[in-house]
């Protein structure tokens, strides 16, 4: 029987993209906000942050595997706070692409071990994500040819 899970499994498995859009600070909180999305990688990382046009967009690997209604979890090491616990990924994203977890993370965090994993408690993808700096998708200016 679960040779035919993980065939089953196998066969489902969609090319996917982990995106991280970091909220702007509201200076009344302790927190900042790391948006985390789950999409197919065929999803234009423009298309997602035109909706979330305030957001900071941190570069990182992104690609993954994803099965189409397997649940996944989010972790970090440092004592964030995590919303949902367990969520299910599904191709029907768009066209508002809403985060799949919001981390909560304390002001001023420079870094962040971040963890997505499946059903089965297996890491599906695993980053060391560097939160400071102003480089943004958007504000990239373009190499002086001077």
């Amino acid at each position: 029987m679960e040779f035919f899970r993980r065939l089953w499994n196998y066969w489902n498995q969609i090319d996917g993209q982990v995106l991280l859009l970091l909220r702007p600070q509201n200076p009344r909180t302790q927190w900042q906000i790391l948006s985390v999305f789950l999409l197919p990688k065929k999803v234009p990382l423009e298309v997602v942050m035109a909706k979330h046009p305030n957001s900071v967009y941190i570069e990182t690997a992104s690609e993954c595997k994803l099965i189409k209604g397997e649940s996944y979890t989010v972790d970090c090491l440092e004592g964030c706070k995590i919303q949902p616990q367990r969520a299910e990924f599904s191709l029907g994203c768009g066209p508002n692409y809403h985060p799949t977890f919001e981390i909560f993370l304390p002001y001023m965090l420079e870094e962040i071990y971040i963890m997505i994993r499946d059903q089965k408690d297996a890491d599906v993808w695993m980053r060391r994500v560097v939160l400071t700096g102003e480089t943004s998708h958007r504000e990239q200016e373009p190499l002086s040819t001077e």
